[in-house]
């Protein structure tokens, strides 16, 4: 955006074969996140409870995941920064919002789809506290794949319910 300077870290992402994300992989950790600026950018979130805890979560490749938690509250979340795909904040906000009642997907806490004290787009999620497929591929769980294969066929139907006007790529307004 002109006028507004958005930091950027060095990031760089091996991808060993375009056809097997499951190899793809994170080189370098997101950046350290004090806890001073996690306090300030959801400070509209969080009210009075301030952020005790903002640790880099593995497994992300194109955005910054973190656990967070506020005092006094036993939960953990997801702050989620968008550095590469700025639109792509926007977007997956309105999809999780769209599908949520179809799908178990993860509920948005809050979110700032234009960024705040210049980091790029961010959004508070529900932590889901489980395995990826990435995970259970590197694992060699064919199980695991097996189970989680027919957990996606079975819940795919319910996409059909969600239409749009038109094919294509989605904006973030969907």
């Amino acid at each position: 955006r002109p006028g507004v300077a958005v930091p950027r870290y060095p990031l760089s992402v091996t991808i060993p074969d375009p056809a097997d994300k499951a190899a793809w992989k994170v080189v370098s950790p997101p950046p350290q996140l004090p806890l001073a600026t996690a306090d300030a950018l959801l400070a509209g979130w969080r009210g009075t409870r301030p952020v005790v805890e903002a640790e880099p979560l593995d497994g992300g490749i194109m955005n910054w995941n973190y656990g967070i938690r506020v005092a006094g509250s036993p939960e953990r979340f997801v702050l989620r920064f968008y550095d590469r795909a700025p639109a792509s904040c926007a977007r997956e906000v309105r999809i999780l919002a769209l599908v949520r009642g179809d799908l178990p997907v993860p509920e948005v806490l809050h979110a700032e789809v234009n960024g705040a004290g210049g980091y790029p787009p961010f959004c508070v999620l529900e932590f889901i506290d489980g395995i990826s497929l990435r995970e259970l591929r590197r694992r060699a769980d064919a199980k695991g794949v097996a189970d989680a294969a027919y957990e996606a066929g079975r819940l795919l139907p319910r996409l059909t319910r969600h239409r749009f006007p038109r094919s294509g790529i989605l904006s973030p307004e969907l």
